[in-house]
């Protein structure tokens, strides 16, 4: 029998790895705060021009990013669910992230800045 069958060597997806290896410790440590401020604020910073390019002009390439976007948020989700029964940490910084893009972009087309 092949060792890839033992029920104690199954390996996990390689994101869910990299998940716990290197998104979770930064959320648990309350002195990588300001890094994760700044990380989140630089998806902000991506996010909400792409979401003014796909819902305001339609651009396709915006539309197909968004939903690439929307994609992993949803697998991030999975992962926490899937490893922890409920949302967690990830989940509610990916929504936190999420709502401020959305504000930034409403705030971008309403005082036309793009």
């Amino acid at each position: 029998m092949s060792s890839s069958s033992e029920p104690g060597n199954e390996r996990e997806p390689h994101g869910e790895l990299w998940v716990e290896r290197w998104i979770l410790p930064a959320l648990r440590e309350s002195t990588l705060l300001p890094l994760l401020l700044v990380m989140v604020g630089h998806v902000v910073a991506f996010v909400a021009p792409t979401l003014v390019f796909a819902l305001r002009d339609r651009e396709l390439g915006a539309q197909m990013a968004v939903l690439g976007l929307i994609a992993l948020t949803f697998a991030c989700v999975r992962f926490e669910v899937r490893r922890h029964g409920r949302p967690g940490l990830v989940s509610a910084w990916i929504g936190g992230a999420w709502l401020a893009a959305i504000a930034a972009a409403w705030a971008c087309n309403h005082y036309s800045l793009f």
